[in-house]
């Protein structure tokens, strides 16, 4: 096995079995042929298209380690009173359904089974499908993920409806022993 760190692949050519690869230190070019190709692009959050979220400054996703030194730079200069988080994604529901109780005793308001409709204020109020209005010093999206496909869809490799590359039954390569 050969592993280039501080490198990034471009392209995919799968008849030829190559590779394009970029140095992200040199900035280098070059093409490399392999035997066996893995795919692990990981993943980006979900950021739906929601009217004035682009315009907003204080929404936040958090996937890595510099996501959350952002969050933790935002908190530690603007100092935020009220925080939304936007979500509902299975370790969400499951989180929330857990602390729901203590959450509550803390005075933490939870709404449920409702979504966002747009962003006012640069995001300091969100509107809700319901017509709620909340303010919020700060939002955290944790909607999901989608999985970072761009070089597989590139390469014409098979990608299901949610953005899965899905190349063999998953039981093919479980150790089952």
């Amino acid at each position: 096995m050969d592993i280039r760190n501080l490198s990034e692949v471009t392209s995919i050519q799968r008849q030829e079995k190559q590779v394009t690869i970029k140095n992200l230190r040199a900035g280098d070019i070059y093409t490399e042929s392999y035997d066996y190709l893995i795919l692990s692009p990981g993943a980006k959050p979900i950021v739906p298209d929601i009217p004035g979220l682009s315009e907003s400054r204080n929404v936040f996703t958090l996937r890595n380690i510099p996501d959350t030194d952002r969050i933790k730079q935002y908190i530690e200069k603007e100092k935020p009173k009220e925080a939304v988080v936007v979500g509902g994604g299975f370790i969400g529901l499951e989180m929330a359904s857990i602390v729901h109780s203590h959450l509550m005793e803390q005075g933490v308001r939870l709404i449920l089974e409702d979504g966002v409709r747009a962003f006012h204020d640069g995001g300091s109020r969100i509107e809700l499908s319901s017509g709620l209005l909340v303010s919020t010093d700060m939002t955290l999206l944790s909607i999901g993920v989608r999985p970072e496909n761009v070089l597989a869809v590139e390469a014409g490799l098979h990608v299901n409806e949610r953005g899965i590359t899905a190349a063999f039954p998953i039981d093919m390569v479980c150790d089952k022993a």
